[in-house]
C-alpha cells in the first residue's frame, strides 16, 4: 500500500496526460518537473502548447477528523503554460475547454482509495497570469487551477 502525496499526483498526472484537447488534438498535456528527479522548467521550454506541472502551495497537515485517522489535506495548483499565439481569442478558447476537462479529471470520483488514499478533491476558481519575457512582454500564459485534495496517509 503507498497511500499518500506521490501516489495521489501520480494518478492525477496520469489523468491529466491522458486528456485530449477538443480544439487542438495535435498537441497533448506533458507533465514537467514531476518529482521524479528530472527537471523542465516552463519557463524555458518554448513552442509547446500544454506543459503543465502540479505543485503543492500548501503543505499537508491533519484535516480535522476526530481520532488518529491519518486523513490530510493539502492544498495544490495545476499549471498549464501556453504560449502567446497570434490568435488570443484561439487561445482563451483552448484555455477555457483544457480547465473544463482538467476539473473534470481531477474530480472523476475513481481515486482507487487503497492505492492513492485519495477520499476526495475540491477544486477552486481557475485563473491566469502573464509569463513576461526578459524584454517585459508576455512569452506564454499560465492558467492555474487550485484543489484541496484530502488523503489517507498509510502508516
Amino acid at each position: 500500500m503507498s497511500q499518500g502525496v506521490s501516489a495521489a499526483f501520480d494518478l492525477l498526472i496520469g489523468r491529466i496526460e491522458a486528456l485530449t484537447s477538443k480544439t487542438d488534438s495535435s498537441q497533448s498535456f506533458v507533465c514537467v518537473d514531476a518529482g521524479r528527479g528530472q527537471e523542465l522548467l516552463t519557463d524555458r521550454r518554448v513552442n509547446t502548447l500544454r506543459l503543465f506541472e502540479l505543485r503543492i502551495t500548501t503543505p499537508p497537515h491533519d484535516d480535522g477528523q476526530a481520532g488518529i485517522t491519518g486523513r490530510k489535506r493539502l492544498t495544490a495548483e495545476v499549471r498549464v503554460r501556453y504560449d502567446v499565439p497570434r490568435d488570443t481569442g484561439l487561445l482563451e478558447r483552448i484555455m477555457g475547454e483544457d480547465a473544463s476537462q482538467i476539473i473534470n479529471a481531477l474530480r472523476n470520483p475513481a481515486y482507487d482509495l487503497a492505492t492513492t488514499g485519495i477520499t476526495s478533491l475540491i477544486t477552486g476558481e481557475p485563473s491566469s497570469a502573464p509569463v513576461l519575457g526578459q524584454d517585459g512582454n508576455p512569452m506564454a500564459i499560465l492558467l492555474a487551477i487550485p484543489f484541496d485534495l484530502l488523503y489517507q496517509e498509510a502508516f
